[in-house]
């Protein structure tokens, strides 16, 4: 599998954290069954081949209120290289610095 995506940088997956805010808005077509098992699955079977896995992240208006716990999901899979982008009407101060913060914390790693 390595040696599948060797010629590219990384590969982009799209785990939202943890189940519960994963698959608040992410479900099979059926609507029945979240798609978090899929994707956690799928980025571990990358990692565990050697290939560089990088997360994209939408913070949503239920997501925004868990940035530590969506930050230690990511780190306690193998996923060191994160992306955040806001998908919220609006940023209150204290979330937005949360996140601000957050990103400082992932840049000092």
């Amino acid at each position: 599998m390595q040696r599948l995506f060797k010629p590219l940088n990384s590969i982009l997956v799209k785990p939202a954290g943890p189940e519960h805010i994963h698959n608040r808005y992410r479900l099979m077509q059926n609507k029945k069954k979240g798609t978090w098992s899929r994707v956690v699955d799928k980025a571990k079977l990358l990692l565990d081949h050697g290939v560089k896995v990088n997360t994209l992240t939408v913070v949503t208006d239920y997501s925004v209120q868990f940035p530590e716990e969506i930050y230690e999901f990511h780190k306690g899979l193998g996923l060191n290289y994160m992306q955040f982008t806001p998908c919220v009407k609006t940023f209150k101060y204290c979330d937005f610095k949360f996140w601000y913060c957050l990103g400082f914390r992932v840049w000092d790693l």
